[in-house]
């Protein structure tokens, strides 16, 4: 069902605020989660006409309602958000560490089939249209830390390619469990909106999540009959081989040397404090990686960091910049959401790779390209 609404530009500008986030990836997930917080509250609020929303006003009203009569699954389960960008509540009764398929394997690297790296090449005239952009909903790298570490589990049995199916099936169902733990993590240390280790990871038992974490941070075949995803679109996997009709996935030289390396959080070793999502020699990899091999993302990076310098340093302002400095390619013109989809995973992904950082002043988000992100610029 598709509603048409007006909207004035101070809530389009902080719909465009939420959506910057780590929490939604379209203006519709947005509105639909609003219409059913106000549906809860309303009903919460029945005839009393308020909602204790701590355990502070204890001894309130007996009328109002508090955080016990919400049920204990809002005190014990974190909200995380899916690969959807949907936020949902987390099982935080699940492994309290790694699962071993993702932790450092003893790596074998002999007789392993590596697929083709093959280097992009600017076009003429050195732009890149935004419909050729990654997936704005390739919006984090963690994923895809964790998938390279979980093909290279399933190529020790099966060294010369994993059938795309099996490698989709399996990596996404431990995700998935790694989801469960990653969200216990952000419980524990109280990490909010925009800091959440689980994002884009998809939840156990969601069916869907799991399926579109498959797609996007493992691999599928689009309609062209190519592969997609953020590990084919980054250079870290692709087809090895074709069997039968059916593709073998392997791991690039690069996704090789990316999943080698030693993480923070997924080698953590019992701490059940992360340093953090990355390691700076994992972050100098990808970044030497994308400038030397994956020139799509690496302009991206730059106009995105050229903007946020010319002042653009808000997500809407940014993104018109963008929509006015970038080609946006053949087709009919782009839509807002389109747009602000593909801004919002450039920047999440430079976020990650430490170029960019967000900050908030009140409801309003702010950029700022870091030493690392201004070196994208140099000659």
């Amino acid at each position: 069902m598709i509603i048409c609404f007006d909207c004035d530009k101070k809530t389009k500008t902080l719909l465009d605020d939420i959506l910057d986030g780590d929490d939604y990836s379209a203006y519709d997930e947005i509105i639909v989660s609003a219409v059913h917080n106000l549906y809860v509250l309303r009903n919460r609020m029945g005839d009393s006409g308020s909602v204790v929303l701590s355990e502070g006003n204890a001894g309130g009203s007996s009328q109002a309602t508090s955080p016990e009569s919400f049920g204990t699954e809002a005190k014990t389960r974190p909200w995380i958000s899916g690969s959807n960008g949907k936020k949902e509540r987390a099982d935080v009764e699940g492994p309290r560490s790694v699962p071993t398929f993702f932790t450092m394997p003893e790596l074998v690297t002999e007789d392993i089939s590596l697929a083709p790296l093959v280097a992009d090449q600017l076009p003429a005239g050195g732009s890149v249209p935004m419909r050729e952009w990654l997936f704005g909903q390739y919006n984090k790298l963690l994923p895809a830390k964790a998938s390279c570490r979980g093909l290279v589990s399933l190529l020790q049995d099966s060294p010369d390619g994993v059938e795309l199916e099996r490698a989709r099936d399996r990596v996404s169902a431990e995700a998935a469990r790694l989801c469960t733990y990653l969200a216990w993590l952000d419980e524990r240390h109280g990490r909010g909106k925009g800091e959440s280790l689980a994002t884009a990871f998809p939840k156990e038992g969601n069916e869907k999540s799991i399926r579109r974490y498959a797609d996007q941070f493992v691999g599928s075949v689009n309609k062209s009959g190519a592969l997609s995803g953020i590990l084919v679109g980054l250079k870290l996997a692709d087809k090895v081989s074709e069997a039968d009709g059916a593709y073998m996935l392997g791991l690039t030289r690069a996704g090789l040397a990316f999943a080698r390396l030693a993480n923070p959080l997924l080698d953590a070793a019992g701490r059940e404090a992360p340093e953090g999502k990355f390691s700076d020699e994992e972050r100098e990899f990808l970044v030497n990686h994308i400038r030397e091999n994956v020139a799509v993302e690496y302009y991206a990076y730059k106009m995105v960091a050229r903007g946020v310098l010319e002042d653009a340093d808000a997500p809407e302002s940014l993104k018109h910049w963008l929509a006015q400095s970038v080609p946006l390619g053949d087709g009919s013109p782009p839509s807002e959401a389109y747009l602000g989809s593909q801004k919002a995973g450039a920047v999440s992904r430079m976020i990650d790779l430490g170029l960019l950082v967000r900050s908030h002043e009140g409801p309003h988000v702010r950029y700022q390209v870091t030493d690392k992100g201004q070196e994208l610029l140099a000659p």
